[in-house]
């Protein structure tokens, strides 16, 4: 038997919000999707007026938009006061997506987990689109493939030694 491809592990996006929608929507639609002490960060699928997949985005997408333009980059600057946060959501409340959203990380559905891995790794995300024919199809998430190793490693009859391996 082959090493599983990606389509096999992946699911559909936790919720979907529109490119034109506002950082307000986001945050209405991650906290619908999910967002809670015991689950996964949701991933939304941002879509463009022709339904296309567009981005994804998440939690941490979120917290990136609110940092203050002083504190990103090479040469950030970490100072924080008191109700700086309260004060960047109601400053990028109403920015649109289109304006905050990355082209997304993405990896075909054909792709083997090896690929995946790959890609987690060199591209430093947690998260990907898994395309098919150029459109995205599905998410997955690293810690679906990390499932899979786990449970492939513990099948194998081989037990955690507690010992590095080279």
């Amino acid at each position: 038997m082959g090493e599983k491809c990606v389509r096999e592990l992946m699911a559909p996006p936790d919720g979907i919000i529109g490119l034109d929608g506002t950082v307000r929507d986001l945050i209405r639609s991650l906290a619908a999707a999910g967002a809670s002490p015991t689950a996964e960060y949701p991933v939304l699928l941002v879509t463009g007026r022709d339904g296309k997949g567009v981005a994804l985005i998440t939690p941490l997408d979120l917290f990136e938009v609110l940092q203050p333009p002083y504190a990103k980059g090479e040469w950030g600057i970490e100072f924080f006061w008191e109700g700086l946060l309260e004060q960047r959501c109601r400053n990028v409340a109403n920015k649109p997506l289109a304006e905050v959203v990355k082209p997304p990380v993405t990896v075909k559905a054909t792709a083997t987990l090896g690929a995946a891995v790959h890609l987690f790794a060199t591209r430093k995300t947690h998260v990907a689109g898994v395309t098919q024919n150029d459109r995205i199809v599905g998410i997955i998430r690293a810690s679906d493939i990390f499932r899979v190793l786990a449970d492939s490693l513990q099948s194998d009859g081989t037990e955690a030694s507690g010992h590095a391996v080279a």
